[in-house]
């Protein structure tokens, strides 16, 4: 190196402490703040000559970020916690599907299931950047399939498909709900209901489904008295379920079918409320496979039903 003939050396304070003696340098200082960065140049006949100059040394960003759990029908929610060390930034996110974005907070969806790493890069307006990556899972959307059983003229039960989730609740089309997981509902009208299932993997992420189900074997016994009898046919007994809407007399006869009396099933005074009386034929040795007639009369109500035993 020579500047008017001579030859010179040179020496760089940077004003942490730290020096160097290259013509062209660089330095990394381990925090920020303002420093006095002075250049010494030395020539070969001891004559000396230095500048002064003030650097400001800023700090990072320290990025954060969180993601809203999601499946494949909702989007993901992301959200900056990010410390700028500045006044504002610039922000580029890449969602790991080959996607990007530049909102502070943005939300994608994804088109398919699997873990997905997510980078965040800020950049503050003293043009310092950092980044940080993430894992997120994207879950596949839950199944709100459900199956129903007749239990009774007036009863169904229900089950969902899956039995994993957290939560399970059900709209049975009548005014009714449950969140049992794989509830048993007896309706007390006859006609067709929405039976309607919600479910939610706890992750946020819910689906629903809906079937109809159709009740015609209540049959009313004066005002508020409902009378269904089932298994009919049946092969060993059957139930006859009622109920009183105030107190009332009752009185339950089986008949054959060429009118023969069998039995008296029920002859007494009876509170309002849910009854229930089992026929089974071989209890008053009566076992033949054929029609019976059951007799019910609550007060002045009287209705006969036909029911069949098969073997």
């Amino acid at each position: 190196n020579t500047s008017f003939g001579g030859k010179y050396t040179r020496l760089w304070r940077f004003g942490d402490g730290s020096f160097d003696t290259a013509k062209s340098t660089t330095h990394t200082y381990s925090k920020a703040g303002s420093y006095n960065v002075t250049l010494v140049t030395v020539a070969a006949g001891g004559c000396a000559d230095s500048i002064n100059k003030t650097v400001s040394v800023f700090d990072n960003p320290v990025v954060k970020f969180g993601a809203s759990s999601s499946c494949l029908s909702n989007p993901v929610m992301f959200t900056d916690s990010s410390t700028l060390n500045g006044t504002s930034a610039t922000y580029s996110w890449s969602f790991g599907d080959a996607t990007t974005d530049t909102l502070q907070n943005p939300s994608h969806k994804y088109s398919s299931t699997g873990s997905k790493t997510v980078t965040l890069s800020v950049t503050n307006n003293h043009g310092c950047s950092a980044a940080k990556s993430k894992a997120i899972t994207v879950d596949a959307d839950p199944d709100a399939k459900f199956s129903s059983t007749v239990v009774s003229p007036t009863s169904y039960s229900f089950a969902p498909s899956n039995t994993t989730y957290s939560g399970y609740s059900w709209n049975f089309g009548d005014g009714n709900t449950s969140t049992t997981q794989s509830p048993t509902h007896s309706y007390t009208a006859n006609g067709s209901y929405k039976v309607k299932l919600t479910v939610d993997n706890g992750k946020g992420c819910t689906a629903v489904d809906s079937t109809t189900v159709t009740i015609t074997g209540i049959v009313s016994v004066g005002i508020g008295n409902n009378l269904s009898i089932f298994p009919n046919p049946f092969m060993e007994a059957t139930n006859i379920n009622y109920s009183l809407a105030a107190s009332n007399k009752v009185n339950i006869t089986v008949y054959d079918v060429v009118g023969r009396m069998i039995t008296t099933l029920v002859d007494a005074q009876l509170i309002s409320g849910n009854y229930n009386t089992t026929f089974t034929p071989a209890d008053w040795n009566s076992n033949k496979a054929g029609v019976y007639l059951i007799r019910i009369s609550i007060g002045d109500a009287v209705v006969n039903k036909e029911v069949i035993l098969v073997k």
